[in-house]
């Protein structure tokens, strides 16, 4: 997965047969990932820190369900900021690659 420099990403599964791509990915403190969309379907499931979204705070445990359409800005913060906000994040049915305008991190 291509992201921006900063975010991590830890590949745990890749299935070309099924199209389904599990990642960990860990976003830097006060990152925010603009309005994006995939050729994907993707869960994600925020393991530690928290995500922002229209209005919503996600934290651990909490889990988001995005189609193939357009979703974000996010944005993600944490308690230890040399660790960043990690989530596991898995694709379905297509490419996880980002597409998006413009980065607001940059």
């Amino acid at each position: 997965m291509d992201l921006p420099e900063g975010v991590k990403t830890y590949t745990v599964n890749e299935n070309e047969a099924e199209q389904r791509s599990d990642f960990y990915i860990r976003f830097p403190e006060g990152y925010i990932e603009p309005e994006h969309v995939h050729d994907s379907a993707h869960a994600v499931l925020i393991i530690d820190g928290t995500m922002s979204l229209h209005g919503h705070t996600l934290t651990s445990g909490d889990y988001l369900y995005g189609q193939k359409t357009p979703h974000g800005p996010m944005e993600y913060s944490c308690d230890d900021a040399d660790y960043g906000c990690l989530v596991f994040a898995s694709f379905v049915g297509g490419s996880p690659s980002h597409d998006w305008d413009e980065d607001p991190n940059e």
